[in-house]
């Protein structure tokens, strides 16, 4: 299982990061064509999600880029091949990884009949929990005092924010780890009024910790506060 899960871990980084020349992401960047670019159900997989990220997020969340600004989706997918709108279009997914290879092994324990595991990948969680007697697994954060969350079944996310915004930490609790750890990331970059605001209009559930005069104060989303917890 060891060797398994390491397996996933180093296939994941050397296909989808940008950071290995030969990667297929890399492959794919260096196609400068609109004509059709054949994808592994893989790479499909996580395209899809990053354009529902940018589409969810109104390009909030942008893992494309080209010369050209456009407000046109920068590529589409049809019969498992990718179209560029500009040849100059390239992705880059690299803030998705830790958590697609969480999903990843989840989905391995998952087809072994696994009955409950915990996959951490620095922040990025996928859980799941006994199904006898409605069980739950608690995720504790050490650096918060008294917080903590029981999940059933699903992804927790979290991302600290940048200096000049007031937002010390964002948890976002997903069905999956690689939106998750996309949405944390854009909150974290956003004003609390403007996250609480997308987390609300999207349905996305999420929790905010932020830095005031008195310490830290906690901001659930409406879609949160329906969790059970």
């Amino acid at each position: 299982m060891s060797q398994r899960v390491q397996g996933i871990m180093q296939y994941v980084a050397m296909q989808f990061s940008v950071e290995y020349p030969q990667s297929e992401v890399n492959r794919l960047n260096r196609w400068e064509s609109t004509d059709a670019f054949v994808l592994t159900r893989e790479l499909e997989g996580l395209i899809r999600q990053s354009l529902h990220l940018r589409a969810l997020s109104e390009g909030g969340i942008e893992l494309f880029h080209a010369d050209i600004a456009t407000d046109q989706a920068p590529v589409r997918i049809q019969n498992h091949q990718l179209i560029k709108s500009d040849a100059s279009v390239t992705v880059e997914l690299d803030s998705l990884l830790r958590g697609h290879m969480a999903d990843r092994i989840a989905d391995i324990l998952d087809l072994m009949n696994v009955q409950t595991y915990r996959v951490e990948i620095d922040n990025q969680l996928r859980l799941r929990s006994p199904k006898r007697r409605g069980q739950y697994q608690r995720v504790e954060f050490i650096d918060i005092e008294s917080f903590y969350l029981n999940v059933r079944d699903g992804a927790v996310a979290s991302a600290f924010s940048a200096d000049e915004s007031n937002i010390e930490r964002v948890i976002v609790l997903h069905e999956n780890a690689a939106e998750a750890e996309g949405l944390a990331r854009w909150f974290a970059q956003l004003s609390l009024e403007e996250s609480l605001s997308a987390a609300n209009q999207h349905n996305v559930s999420v929790v905010f910790f932020v830095r005031e005069d008195s310490g830290l104060t906690r901001y659930n989303s409406s879609a949160f506060a329906n969790e059970v917890l």
